[in-house]
C-alpha cells in the first residue's frame, strides 16, 4: 500500500502500522487528506483516505487490511466518543516489559484507541529520598516511561499517568521509610503537610515523562480514612469532610503543576449513601459534596457489574457539574482467564447508556492480578472500539480476528473457567459477584480441605473442564502466534478437570469408607494432578518470561508451590490411612459447608457495597 500526503505523526504511525497490518502486501494507491470525515474510498485500486486524527487513520488502515485484496472500497466510520481509552495496569501483577507494552499499544492503535491510562501506583521512579518507592517491584525509570510516551505519541495514543494519592498505597506504606505518611496499611495520612510533600513529589515524578497534562490521581476505595493515625492526631472527623479536604488539596497541587486531574468517583457516592454503597439508587448528593468537589477535577464513574444504574449514575455525576468519564472493566481481574461472556453482557448495556446520555469519554480498565495474562483483554478492547466507531459490536468477530490474528471462539470461551456457560445464554441475576471468580477459587483451593467442594457436589465441573481442555488442545494444535496462549488455556482446564474429579469424590469416599476410590485417587489421580500442576506452571512461565519483568512472579510461584506440595501431602496422607499407619483423616471428615467464608483473600462485600 502506498499513501501520498502523509506528514508528521501520520507518517510515523503509518510506518509502524504497515508492518503490524502487513500493508506492504496490499496493492492500493491512496491519497491522504485531513478532514472531519473518517473514510476510505477506493475505486480500481486508487482512492482517498480522510480523517482528523492519527488514531482514526490507524483504524481505517486496519479495516482496509481486513478488506484486502478488494480494490473497490468504501469505509465510513463515525466516532461516537471524543476519547477512547484503555487503562493498563502494570502495578498489581508482574510489570510488563517495554516491548510487550509497545506490542499491546499496536493492537490498540489498530482498533482506534487514542488514549491509554498507565496505572502505576508505586511503579515509577521517585527522588532518592524515597528509596523504597517501588523497591523490588520492577518500577519503570523516567527514561523508560519517556520511551513509551514517544512510542505511543508516534502512533496517535496519549499516555495519561494513572496513580494513587490516597488509597491503594500498601506496597509503599509497608516500609518503615513510609511511616510518616501512613494513615493505615493502605491509605496515606490525610491533612498532613509531610504527606502533601510526598504527594507533590509523586505528581511531579509521575507526570514528568509524559507529554499529557492530564493525570489520574486515584482517590478510590479509601476505607479507614479518618480513623487511623489521623484519629489519634486530630480526633474524630467525618470521613467525607476529610476526603473532600484532601481531594481539594491534591487538586490544588495539580493546578500549581499545570496538570488537569481526574479521580475515581466511588467514595463520593459511598459517603453520601446511607448504605455506604457506590451504586445506591437512593443516594442524594449533599450540598457539601456539590460545593466540595474541586472544579478542576474530572470524575471517572467506574462500574464493572451493575447494569441497572448506568443512566442514574451518569445523571448523579453530572449534578456535581464536572466532566464525567465512564470506565468499564474487562472481567480479567478474577483469575487466570477473563469472563468475556459477562463483560459482553454488562458492556453492551453500559456503552448504550453512555451513547444515549452523550458521554464523550469512555475507558476500559484492564486490572492485572497475580495470574492474569493481560493479552486476554484484547477481545473486550475490540468490543469497546466497535461501539466507539460502529455504534454496535455486530462485526466484532471478524474485526477482532482481523485486529489480532486470534480466534474469537478461543478468547470468548475462556469465560468457561468461571461459569458453565451455554452458547448464547447468560443469566446475570443467577451469578453473584463472588461466584464469578469461582474457577480461580477452584484453581487454588486446598485439595484436602476443599472449602468449595460443596458447590461441586451441587454443580460438578470435572466433565465441563475436560470438554474445555479438549477444545483448547485443538486450538493449540493449529499453531500460530497465539499457540502459547491456547496451550496455557489447555493446561488450566486439564488441571481443573483432574482437580475437580478428585474434589467431587475424596471427602464423600472417605465418609463412606470407600477404600477402592481413595486408593484410585492416591495412586492415579493425585499423581496426575501433580503432573498437571507442573505442566501448567511451565506454560505460565512462557508468558511471564516472554512478556513480564521478573518482579512479582515470586508470589505466583508461591501459589503453584503451595498446591504442588499439598498435592504431594495428600498422597502421603491417603496412603498412610489406607495402610493403617494413621487412624483417621479429620480434614476429610469435616463437613463441607455450602456457603463457606470468603477464603479467597478479597472483601467482596467491601468492594461492591463498602
Amino acid at each position: 500500500m502506498r499513501i501520498e500526503g502523509l506528514q508528521g505523526n501520520f507518517k510515523t504511525s503509518f510506518d509502524v502500522m504497515r508492518e503490524q497490518l502487513s500493508l506492504d502486501g496490499i496493492d492500493l494507491e491512496l491519497t491522504f487528506e485531513i478532514a472531519d470525515e473518517m473514510s476510505v474510498r477506493v475505486k480500481d485500486g486508487k482512492g482517498v483516505l480522510r480523517c482528523a486524527e492519527v488514531s482514526q487513520m490507524n483504524r481505517l488502515l486496519a479495516l482496509v487490511a481486513q478488506s484486502a485484496p478488494s480494490k473497490d472500497l468504501e469505509i465510513v466510520q463515525t466516532p461516537r466518543f471524543r476519547t477512547l481509552s484503555l487503562m493498563l495496569d502494570v502495578s498489581f501483577g508482574g510489570p510488563l516489559k517495554l516491548g510487550a507494552i509497545k506490542e499491546y499499544f499496536r493492537y490498540l492503535a489498530a482498533m482506534g484507541y487514542n488514549q491509554v491510562l498507565f496505572y502505576v501506583e508505586d511503579m515509577y521512579e521517585m527522588p532518592e529520598k524515597y528509596a523504597h518507592f517501588g523497591y523490588m517491584r520492577g518500577r519503570y525509570s523516567i527514561a523508560e516511561l519517556r520511551e513509551l510516551d514517544d512510542y505511543a505519541y508516534g502512533i496517535g495514543i496519549e499516555i495519561v499517568p494513572c496513580m494513587q494519592t490516597l488509597g491503594h498505597m500498601r506496597h509503599y506504606l509497608k516500609w518503615d521509610e513510609a511511616r510518616p505518611y501512613k494513615e493505615n496499611a493502605d491509605v496515606l495520612l490525610p491533612d498532613d503537610e509531610t504527606t502533601y510533600g510526598l504527594i507533590r513529589d509523586m505528581l511531579v515524578a509521575a507526570s514528568k515523562p509524559f507529554r499529557s497534562k492530564r493525570i489520574h490521581v486515584g482517590l478510590d476505595e479509601t476505607e479507614g480514612l479518618g480513623v487511623g493515625r489521623s484519629l489519634r492526631k486530630r480526633g474524630y472527623r467525618e470521613p467525607l469532610d476529610v476526603f473532600l479536604k484532601h481531594a481539594g488539596r491534591v487538586a490544588q497541587l495539580c493546578d500549581e503543576l499545570g496538570l488537569r486531574p481526574q479521580m475515581w468517583n466511588d467514595m463520593v457516592f459511598c459517603y453520601c449513601s446511607e448504605k455506604h454503597r457506590k451504586y445506591d439508587p437512593n443516594t442524594r448528593l449533599s450540598q457539601k459534596v456539590l460545593e466540595g468537589i474541586p472544579k478542576n477535577m474530572d470524575l471517572v464513574y467506574w462500574n464493572y457489574e451493575d447494569e441497572k444504574c448506568g443512566k442514574f449514575m451518569i445523571e448523579k455525576n453530572r449534578e456535581i457539574g464536572n466532566p464525567v468519564i465512564f470506565a468499564g472493566g474487562v472481567w480479567i481481574f478474577g483469575g487466570a482467564l477473563p469472563d468475556n461472556a459477562f463483560s459482553e453482557y454488562f458492556h453492551e448495556r453500559a456503552l448504550a447508556d453512555c451513547k444515549e446520555m452523550g458521554v464523550e469519554e469512555v475507558c476500559l480498565t484492564v486490572w492485572s492480578y497475580g495470574t492474569t495474562v493481560y493479552q486476554t483483554s484484547l477481545l473486550e478492547a475490540a468490543r469497546f472500539a466497535e461501539h466507539a466507531y460502529e455504534g454496535s459490536a455486530d462485526k466484532l468477530r471478524e474485526r477482532f480476528e482481523g485486529f489480532t490474528g486470534a480466534s474469537f471462539e478461543a478468547f470468548y470461551d475462556m469465560s468457561n473457567l468461571h461459569a458453565q456457560y451455554k452458547e448464547g445464554e447468560i443469566d446475570y441475576n443467577a451469578i453473584s459477584y463472588d461466584e464469578r471468580f469461582f474457577g480461580d477459587k477452584l484453581m487454588w483451593q486446598d485439595i484436602m480441605l476443599g472449602i468449595f467442594d460443596a458447590k461441586l457436589y451441587e454443580e460438578p465441573r470435572a466433565e465441563h473442564y475436560r470438554r474445555m481442555a479438549d477444545e483448547y488442545r485443538d486450538f493449540a494444535a493449529q499453531g500460530g502466534k497465539w499457540q502459547w496462549l491456547y496451550q496455557y488455556c489447555y493446561e488450566i482446564f486439564n488441571y481443573l478437570s483432574i482437580k475437580c474429579f478428585i474434589a467431587e469424590r475424596i471427602a464423600p469416599a472417605y465418609k463412606a469408607g470407600d477404600r477402592e476410590t481413595l486408593r484410585l485417587l492416591a495412586t492415579e489421580q493425585l499423581p496426575a494432578l501433580e503432573e498437571a500442576i507442573l505442566a501448567l506452571a511451565e506454560a505460565h512461565d512462557f508468558h511471564k518470561e516472554t512478556y513480564l519483568r521478573p518482579f512479582g512472579r515470586e508470589e505466583n510461584d508461591r501459589m503453584y508451590g503451595t498446591v504442588l506440595m499439598r498435592t504431594r501431602y495428600a498422597v502421603r496422607r491417603l496412603n498412610a490411612w489406607l495402610d493403617g499407619k494413621i487412624e483417621s483423616l479429620p480434614e476429610l471428615a469435616e463437613p463441607r459447608l455450602s456457603e463457606p467464608a470468603n477464603a479467597w483473600g478479597w472483601d467482596f462485600d467491601g468492594l461492591t457495597k463498602f
